[in-house]
């Protein structure tokens, strides 16, 4: 590849440039400073929105109305503001009116701000309310409860969800092979998509990203090559920027610089700032 030191500042340059171009391509990055297309209010800031929705809830108990609080939660989780929608959450539980009772699409929303946040003692609370209330956990609850846990690293739990669900599709499956993915059971990621495959569940792009992710942290360059391989042949699947990136610190990982090099020139798609700082991970 030549000069590597000469090509690793080549690289982090063009990462920047990235950053910028995605900067400049999306203003309101900055979540906080975006608008949720659910949302009802004007132009506030996180806390006084929040302020307003209180004052409507509370209106709207005094009347009598039903509180229609499904846009609003799912907007503040869609929005990137994970943490209102569970405060949103609670102040409705505290309520204590017959009015105020979540349905699946407000659970999910939930499980999903959790995930977002970390907020694995909230997950569990969740789950706990869910089993009280008696809400049927379809595939909907139970996919989103598999990827909490395992977003939150509790992949023991997310996997006893996993096997208790009576209906797994894509998604569900999904899910259980990202967790294992995320926290280095490769081995028990594709053990599921072999499982997957034999119930006839087909995967989707999300799934051969988690397969890819495992490859890359335990160094599985053949069985990535086979992955990438298997998805663009077999799944008909084109490969997007995550996908790259993957099979790029596959490579990188492995020393395979000159691999490295070929991938990204020859992809159809301007490479990103993940593909490029998964090529200088591999410097590291």
């Amino acid at each position: 590849m030549g000069n590597a030191q000469e090509y690793y500042f080549t690289v982090d340059r063009r990462m920047q440039e990235s950053k910028r171009a995605q900067t400049n391509s999306c203003p309101h990055r900055n979540f906080s400073k975006a608008i949720p297309k659910t949302s009802r209010f004007p132009r506030y800031s996180p806390p006084v929105r929040f302020c307003a929705l209180r004052l409507r809830f509370s209106l709207l108990r005094d009347q009598g109305f039903q509180l229609h609080k499904e846009p609003n939660a799912l907007g503040f989780v869609q929005g990137g503001r994970g943490k209102e929608a569970l405060q949103l959450f609670n102040e409705m539980q505290n309520l204590s009116t017959d009015n105020v009772k979540p349905d699946k699409i407000t659970m999910a929303s939930l499980l999903s701000a959790c995930a977002y946040l970390g907020a694995i003692d909230h997950g569990k609370w969740i789950h706990s309310y869910l089993r009280r209330s008696g809400i049927e956990c379809d595939v909907v609850i139970g996919t989103a409860l598999v990827d909490m846990y395992g977003k939150c690293g509790s992949v023991e739990r997310a996997y006893g969800v996993f096997k208790e669900m009576p209906k797994r599709d894509t998604l569900a499956w999904t899910a259980m092979i990202s967790a294992f993915a995320l926290h280095g059971y490769s081995k028990e990621a594709f053990e599921t998509f072999e499982e997957m495959k034999a119930g006839g569940v087909k995967p989707n792009h999300v799934t051969f990203v988690g397969l890819l992710s495992a490859c890359a942290h335990s160094g599985l360059v053949e069985k990535g090559r086979w992955y990438f391989d298997m998805m663009r042949c077999v799944y008909s699947i084109k490969p997007q920027l995550h996908h790259y990136a993957c099979m790029v610190d596959i490579l990188s990982r492995a020393g395979l610089f000159k691999e490295v090099e070929e991938l990204v020139r020859s992809m159809p798609i301007e490479p990103d700032v993940f593909v490029w700082g998964a090529v200088l991970g591999g410097f590291e």
